[in-house]
């Protein structure tokens, strides 16, 4: 190995849409490094073609005449167990997608620079552990050492500063700087704050949005497009592969003009049939304002939450191809009264920061002369999943919040549940709510084979945080000097035999024929009455005995053939959709009632083109999550019965693995998508002790397959599937339909009950993971962290501080002055994929028609003035009866933390006496309201989610209400809101 000193330093930016190289020169600058085609950015694009893969340009070209052999956007399916959709019929890890780009980016720059292996890896300051975890799989399988993952935004900041001088030759300061980076890439979003101070560069908070990116805005510029294509010949090329391809080029073309011009024209063929649409800088600016809007609360949530103003920001910074469009300088300007500062090149910044963080970690004689050092934060909450004494629900106790300055350390006390409790369970999460809902599970510290402990034992919980991102948790009991260690670091994703089949078919080429001399293996014909002949077939169909270790896809791995029990669960499958992978796969669950869905079915050879990518998803039942509970339940048996040794550490990685002999570092990836899937797995297998897959994995030699089948049969399973597949939905959308329909029976006058429509959107369903260990309990109430107040320059406090003198001895009948259109429906906002509410001319009508005199009316606004007068300078109205600052009370508040659902409510008082974000006495009050809701929402790529900022099991409530709010006040301004 040659001398650290002397090795390149090379930092990739490793972009949704596109990647970038760069190195460190002799001269300590950072270049960017040109591939093959002489460009200094790679399309992240990948071609399946039949003999090897594309990436790249050529990639792109091509992937719109073949989109279903394509693979794009990977980046936003990071930490998933599956990549969106299936290529060739088989599914491919999102790592696998990222491997081949990196692997492209890699061959190109040792053309020009040589052999090289170590490199700094670039991804969004949002991602979370699995994502980022992921990302360091794909650099292995790439053949790269990855040193480190750094956030994007951190590293266009340290470029900045090299690139400005505040670094200079001697290493002395020669400025300082506080910067916001405003990172809008191609699909994904950032914004963080940092402070340069010489060689120091300290991030002080960080915030983004991982499902918002340039690619939104090309979909308005798609949906326009083909809206208008509707109109005039009555076909939607979306609903074609090819066409939607074509569609999402044409739309960036455009999308790039229009950064330079205030018109373009798009001229789009398909099927013979042309059009030509023009499209103004202006209206493209209309139809993705709300894209813009989501920016820009997070950005004021950010400032919030470090306690800053605009004018406390003496930089902006633009980083990310997306922000070269006009919008997002006017809105940056306008809104913080700052010039914009254009000196970095949006492609280059991150991947250049990137490289000179790589010469920090190398040890080059530029690094060591500045004396550079970096120090980034968590950008999510670390906490431990416990019991709350009082009511015995669970509780999430943060342990190091997020935004915290790294290293870190936690330090918590808490207390066993239970009398005589014979091991501690501290489970390990990251994010979520207060009650543990959304948090992603990465693993669990135990500490076993205690004495008879009294509950209420103390137990002190320690967390370190690493700047590397390694997190170290222990757990001590005092009181007998036990104690028990966790080390969770990001080093693998996949387990050992996934990782080495994939990096094996990777340096093959992927070619369809390794496909297809891999599916005999997958498909050896097992069935339950001849269990001896579960691995035979696939030796004799296959001239390598060992071919599992060279599966076709990450369904067709089931069970090692050393092992009864699997190291790593079966894959999910996926649609071609962009919604969530996991909800095909609840929808196969509920379809193992089926005698002919009870066996692992795999995908059909690329050559059968009869079947479309949607029927391929439905012909496959997805019965891992049987599998996955059947091991949980193994592990849960082998834990409760073990108690032989000292203090020991166990962590239980998934629900779907099974703890090995020796204890493995957590793959917090798996743990993302554990927490939904469990619990409908484990009730589907309690009762299906018989099925095909449970048996297979009581041998010593298994694999799971079946026997070709029909294109009639194929069909007939494929129908029934989706019949199963609808009748999930049906309920799932029940339910919740249910729930807002309640909602709205209560707020709703009842003339408008009969014209609405109940709108219901899928929510996946939040459930608590079975317990394994013994839990622990808090030892008080989790103390959530509030919102941080700012000072506000418009006073949105009602200026009138007047007390109204009401006489209610005498009511007069009603006195208002009738209106033209009182006889007339009330209006009510078109529901065919919006959501419904009242206009403001429907409310009008309603008063009229219902009544309210001069004293009612008086004592409306008595109450709005009330509300105005305990609105919090943020926006924000709470349950706790001491927010607001103008409580002459002594006696303590409660829910104080559901500020959200408070909100929503106050504003629904506005709005239902006609005060709107645009019109009225109290127009303020409810944009500040609106403000505070949209800046507090969780942003996913199916919309805001609302659900985690509420206080126990209120989520779906706060949700519920939020929904409510948002409607009517677009309704009443004569908007709408789409349903994602």
């Amino acid at each position: 190995m040659s001398d650290t000193h002397t090795e390149l330093a090379v930092g990739i930016d490793l972009g949704t849409t596109f990647s970038v190289v760069s190195h460190i020169d002799r001269n300590g600058r950072p270049w960017t490094v040109m591939n093959s085609e002489g460009d200094i950015t790679t399309p992240s694009v990948v071609f399946f073609d039949k003999k090897s893969v594309v990436v790249g340009k050529e990639a792109a070209k091509v992937a719109e005449y073949e989109p279903e052999r394509s693979a794009q956007f990977a980046k936003r399916d990071m930490g998933r167990d599956t990549f969106r959709k299936q290529i060739r019929g088989e599914e491919f890890p999102p790592e696998v997608v990222q491997a081949l780009i990196l692997k492209k980016l890699k061959e190109d720059a040792e053309l020009k620079l040589g052999d090289f292996s170590k490199v700094v890896v670039t991804v969004p300051a949002y991602y979370n552990e699995p994502m980022r975890q992921a990302t360091q799989v794909a650099g292995k399988l790439a053949g790269l050492d990855v040193l480190d993952i750094i956030n994007e935004p951190t590293a266009a900041a340290i470029s900045f500063g090299v690139q400005q001088g505040f670094l200079s030759t001697s290493g002395e300061s020669t400025s300082e700087e506080t910067i916001l980076v405003y990172d809008l890439g191609g699909g994904t979003f950032d914004a963080t704050i940092m402070v340069i101070d010489g060689q120091n560069y300290k991030a002080l908070a960080t915030l983004g949005d991982v499902y918002l990116g340039g690619i939104d805005w090309d979909r308005r510029i798609v949906n326009h497009i083909a809206q208008t294509f509707v109109e005039e010949h009555g076909v939607d090329p979306r609903e074609d592969p090819a066409g939607m391809q074509t569609l999402m080029q044409e739309a960036e073309d455009a999308k790039h003009s229009l950064s330079s011009r205030e018109e373009t024209t798009i001229r789009y063929a398909f099927n013979g049939q042309r059009i030509s649409v023009d499209l103004t800088r202006d209206e493209f600016e209309t139809m993705t304002g709300d894209l813009l809007d989501r920016t820009l609360m997070t950005l004021r949530k950010l400032l919030r939450e470090v306690k800053l103003e605009w004018k406390d920001i003496t930089r902006l910074l633009l980083v990310g191809g997306s922000s070269r469009m006009p919008m997002i300088h006017n809105m940056l300007e306008e809104e913080s009264g700052l010039s914009v500062d254009r000196s970095l090149s949006p492609d280059e910044a991150v991947a250049h920061g990137a490289a000179i963080y790589a010469s920090l970690l190398l040890g080059s004689p530029e690094a060591t002369k500045l004396g550079m050092s970096v120090q980034n934060v968590n950008s999510h909450d670390l906490g431990v999943l416990g019991v709350e004494a009082a009511t015995g629900m669970k509780r999430r106790q943060i342990m190091i919040p997020r935004n915290t300055s790294l290293p870190a350390t936690g330090v918590r006390k808490f207390k066993t549940f239970k009398e005589t409790q014979r091991s501690v369970a501290v489970n390990v999460v990251e994010g979520g709510d207060a009650s543990g809902n959304n948090a992603t599970q990465i693993g669990k510290c135990v500490v076993k084979d205690l004495p008879n402990l009294p509950a209420k034992t103390p137990v002190e919980v320690i967390f370190k945080y690493s700047p590397n991102g390694m997190l170290t948790v222990a757990a001590w009991l005092p009181s007998i000097k036990k104690k028990a260690q966790l080390e969770i670091e990001r080093n693998v994703g996949l387990s050992n035999e996934l990782f080495e089949a994939w990096a094996k078919r990777i340096q093959g080429g992927l070619t369809d024929a390794s496909t297809l001399e891999l599916e005999p293996a997958a498909k050896s014909e097992a069935t339950e009455s001849k269990p001896e002949a579960k691995a035979e077939p696939a030796k004799g169909q296959k001239s390598e005995p060992k071919q599992k270790a060279k599966p076709a896809s990450v369904a067709a791995v089931a069970a090692t053939k050393e092992e009864a029990k699997p190291q790593e669960p079966v894959a999910k499958g996926t649609s071609t959709d962009e919604p969530k992978p996991q909800e095909p796969a609840k929808a196969a669950v509920e379809s193992s009632d089926d005698p002919a869905t009870k066996e692992t079915t795999v995908a059909e050879e690329s050559s059968q083109q009869e079947t479309s990518p949607q029927e391929k998803a439905a012909e496959q039942p997805l019965v891992n999550e049987e599998a996955k509970a059947v091991e949980a339940a193994k592990s849960e048996a082998t834990e409760s019965v073990d108690s032989s040794g000292a203090a020991e550490l166990e962590v239980i990685e998934t629900d779907a693995q099974v703890a090995d002999e020796q204890t493995q570092p957590v793959k917090a990836k798996d743990a993302e998508n554990s927490k939904e899937e469990k619990p409908q797995s484990a009730e589907k297998s309690k009762d299906k002790p018989a099925s095909a897959k449970t048996k297979q994995k009581e041998g010593p030699s298994v694999s799971l397959v079946v026997a070709e089948r029909t294109e009639e049969e194929e069909a007939e399973e494929a129908a029934r599937n989706r019949k199963r597949q609808f009748a999930v939905l049906g309920m799932n959308t029940a339910l919740h339909a249910l729930a807002l329909l309640i909602l709205a029976l209560i707020i709703l006058p009842a003339k408008t009950k009969e014209n609405f429509t109940v709108i219901s959107s899928r929510v996946s369903d939040d459930q608590l993971e079975e317990e394994i260990q013994e839990e622990v309990e808090l030892e008080q109430p989790e103390q959530i962290e509030t919102e941080t107040k700012m000072e506000v320059v418009n006073d949105i406090v009602s200026d009138s501080n007047e007390t109204l003198e009401l006489d209610i001895s005498d009511l007069e009948p009603s006195s208002v002055a009738p209106d033209p259109n009182a006889n007339a429906p009330a209006p009510v906002a078109k529901v065919t994929g919006e959501m419904g509410g009242r206009s403001k001319a429907g409310k009008t009508a309603l008063v009229n028609k219902y009544g309210g005199n001069a004293q009612s009316e008086a004592a409306v606004q008595y109450g709005l003035r009330w509300l105005a007068r305990h609105q919090a300078s943020d926006g924000s109205w709470s349950f706790d009866h001491t927010h607001g600052g103008n409580c002459d009370c002594d006696q303590p508040g409660s829910m104080a933390q559901t500020q959200v659902g408070a909100t929503a409510m106050a504003l629904m008082a506005y709005l239902a006496a006609g005060h709107t974000y645009y019109t009225g006495t109290f127009h303020k009050n409810v944009t500040a309201g609106l403000n505070y809701i949209m800046a507090n929402g969780k942003m996913t790529e199916n919309g805001a989610d609302f659900r985690g900022v509420a206080e126990g099991n209120s989520g779906m409530y706060v949700h519920g209400i939020v929904t409510i709010a948002l409607c009517e006040a677009l309704a009443m301004n004569d908007e709408a809101i789409k349903v994602r």
